[in-house]
C-alpha cells in the first residue's frame, strides 16, 4: 500500500492505466478488519487527493480521479467511520490547563 501511495505522487500521470485495479485493491484494503491495513488503503486516497490539490494550485492539469470517484469514496469513508475508536482515557479533557 505504501508503494501505491508513492506511485500516486511520483507517477500521477500514468496511474490511469491501472486506476481501476488500484481502486479495487485499496477499497478492499480499506474495508479489512485489520485497522493497519485499512488505514493504508485509505492513505492512498488521501495522498491522491493531496496530489491533485497540489497540482491544481500550481496550475498543472489533473485527471480528476477524486471528483470522478467522490460517491464511492464517500461510501468508503462512511463504512470506515464506525471503525474509529476514540479512547476517552487518553484524551486530556483539560487541554493541558490546570
Amino acid at each position: 500500500m505504501q508503494t501505491l501511495c508513492e506511485i500516486a505522487h511520483l507517477q500521477y500521470e500514468y496511474i490511469g492505466l491501472y486506476f481501476n485495479t488500484i481502486a479495487q485493491a485499496t477499497g478492499r484494503a480499506a474495508t479489512m478488519d485489520d485497522p493497519l491495513v485499512g488505514q493504508q488503503g485509505l492513505e492512498f486516497w488521501i495522498n491522491l487527493t493531496e496530489e491533485e490539490t497540489s497540482r491544481q494550485k500550481r496550475g498543472l492539469p489533473i485527471k480528476n480521479y477524486i471528483s470522478s470517484h467522490a460517491n464511492d469514496l464517500i461510501q468508503l469513508m462512511l463504512q470506515n467511520i464506525i471503525k474509529v475508536d476514540i479512547d476517552d482515557e487518553d484524551e486530556d479533557d483539560n487541554f493541558g490547563l490546570s
